[in-house]
């Protein structure tokens, strides 16, 4: 599954699932329908990386929102990794390192 942007109210995870051939009433399907429903709603900074940068000609407050980190001296960019590809932006994620 890659996105929870349905386009209707008939294009659910259910319908996804059926047609991708995948039998909704087998256990493990079931628990994994359970696990993405219940991680749906989670706060999505749960689940970005830790760090991340973002190189740019000029200044990156320019052209990409940001807001104050939970770390004192850093910042949130609003943007994901797709999204400052469309810009002609280079956001590298850190995986894993110490703050």
């Amino acid at each position: 599954m890659s996105t929870w942007e349905f386009k209707d109210e008939n294009d659910g995870l259910d319908r996804r699932l059926r047609d991708a051939g995948l039998d909704l009433k087998h256990p493990r399907i079931r628990k994994y329908v359970e696990l993405c429903l219940a991680a749906q709603d989670l706060p999505l900074h749960l689940e970005q990386h830790s760090d991340s940068m973002v190189i740019c000609e000029g200044g990156v407050h320019c052209v990409v929102p940001l807001e104050p980190a939970s770390i004192p001296g850093r910042v949130v960019v609003q943007w994901d990794k797709e999204d400052c590809a469309d810009m002609g932006l280079i956001k590298v994620d850190l995986l894993g390192p110490g703050h």
